[in-house]
């Protein structure tokens, strides 16, 4: 029997969407991504304790090889001279190894280490005052979990000391981050500059972001001998006596952590008549979510004026959207 033009076409349509829902049946289902479940910051501050500590380890025993695990693949290196900026991780183990090859074994110890992470515990930054073989250092250091493992993600090591003679010129070009799946870094945050510009500007702007953004966990390190404040209280204080008054030249490196918790920027300075390009500064910064003031005011006599003491701490911040805590601002004298 020969069916009609309708019936024709209807079978047709009722083989194809059969065909077609066995074919999706049939096929595969895309790979769930895995939930990355929330880590702890007290087991991110030990992670990057014991990073450092195997670190100061190979030091002792002139083992700078052995320190090639400790760090990521592009980890963001700063050495005491000016032209250790950016060094790749064989490149930085290398002036390492013939810093510390003179000797079998080197006395190292860790005067103050202070250390923080981010609240999901994926990152955690470290300052630490250290002593190798009676020279005093300060290192800055940036740790973070990639693909299950902890590493060093951005190191800045320098002598605690000034460093006298001439400038050298930076090396040409700016750092860049290279951003990826299994990058140590993320792209940098333009507030972070921004941050930075206002900590070496107006006394009265540099006192508006420490009453905003700074706590007892923010640190300041300058050149020199018992340099070290921590604190907001600490740091007010001494800029109260005598302000550093830094000329910041353009950014030299940048970038964020891969969870975007922490922020870092260096750049070149000098401070009075000094050449430009004399010292480096290198800001850590948090973020964080800043609390969003009551529009609805207290419902009190606070327009009445008053002495003003209690309003002038309600105020906001001069800059704004700047979400980004003080952690550690660390100037240095870099050798020739």
């Amino acid at each position: 029997m020969q069916l009609s033009r309708r019936a024709t076409t209807l079978a047709i349509v009722v083989g194809v969407g059969t065909a077609t829902a066995s074919l999706a049946a049939c096929k595969p289902k895309p790979p769930e991504v895995p939930e990355v479940e929330p880590g702890s910051p007290d087991d991110a501050e030990k992670e990057i304790k014991s990073l450092l500590a195997e670190a100061y380890q190979g030091v002792r025993h002139s083992n700078a090889p052995g320190m090639m695990s400790l760090a990521a693949t592009d980890v963001f290196v700063v050495g005491p001279r000016h032209a250790d900026i950016g060094l790749e991780r064989s490149d930085a183990l290398v002036a390492l190894g013939d810093a510390i090859g003179g000797k079998k074994t080197h006395k190292v110890r860790s005067v103050k280490l202070d250390v923080g992470a981010a609240p999901d515990g994926r990152s955690a930054w470290a300052v630490d005052q250290i002593d190798i073989d009676g020279k005093p250092f300060i290192v800055v250091a940036l740790a973070a979990e990639l693909d299950g493992l902890w590493a060093l993600t951005t190191v800045q090591v320098a002598r605690a000391t000034k460093q006298d003679g001439a400038p050298a010129a930076a090396p040409p070009g700016a750092w860049k981050a290279k951003p990826g799946p299994m990058s140590a870094h993320a792209a940098p945050a333009i507030e972070a500059e921004k941050v930075l510009a206002q900590l070496a500007g107006e006394p009265e702007l540099r006192v508006d972001y420490l009453d905003h953004y700074a706590d007892r966990q923010s640190i300041v390190v300058r050149s020199g001998p018992k340099s070290a404040l921590r604190g907001v209280k600490a740091i007010k204080k001494a800029w109260k006596k005598k302000v550093p008054v830094w000329t910041v030249g353009a950014p030299l490196a940048a970038a964020t952590t891969p969870d975007g918790a922490f922020a870092w920027v260096l750049a070149p300075a000098a401070v009075d008549d000094e050449a430009p390009g004399t010292r480096r500064v290198f800001l850590v910064l948090e973020r964080f979510e800043p609390e969003v003031p009551d529009d609805d005011g207290d419902g009190g006599d606070g327009d009445d004026g008053g002495d003003g003491g209690d309003d002038a701490k309600d105020e906001p911040p001069v800059i704004q959207t700047l979400p980004w805590r003080l952690v550690v601002l660390h100037e240095s004298t870099p050798a020739p």
